[in-house]
């Protein structure tokens, strides 16, 4: 009896954990974005304002290498939602400025779906994790 006690409290835990991990994921999804709408924000506003390289404006960010450097340290996911940001430095201000636009839209709109979405997430993960572990319980006992 011991040992379904100590089973039942291992899958219990087992479905928290996937809980936890599943939202936590969703929630580091949308912070990356976040940060890259900023970074695209502030290149847009140094570029228009002042004219500054973009070498310059990603070492002031930490990002080492420029944009190739900023596409190989993002996720498949963001990184295929940003491909056009390779374009960047190729060639004059307006243009750079028409490509900052379009990636903030999206940005934008990865924003808003991916916020609406991690409430749903977390909803569905307490449900799948803690839902299912208390299935198999019932089952094994």
């Amino acid at each position: 009896m011991v040992f379904k006690l100590l089973g039942a409290v291992f899958i219990i835990a087992c479905g928290a954990l996937y809980s936890r991990f599943t939202s936590r994921a969703a929630a580091e999804e949308l912070e990356e974005t976040r940060r890259v709408l900023e970074l695209f924000r502030f290149v847009k506003s140094e570029i228009a304002d002042y004219g500054t390289p973009l070498d310059c404006i990603f070492a002031q960010q930490g990002i080492v290498n420029g944009v190739d450097g900023l596409l190989t340290a993002l996720s498949p996911s963001l990184r295929d939602e940003i491909g056009e940001a390779a374009r960047l430095g190729r060639g004059y201000g307006k243009e750079e400025l028409r490509i900052c636009d379009k990636l903030i839209a999206r940005l934008e709109i990865r924003q808003k779906k991916l916020s609406d979405k991690l409430s749903e997430v977390k909803a569905v993960s307490r449900v799948k994790g803690l839902g299912l572990s208390a299935a198999v319980i019932i089952l094994l006992i």
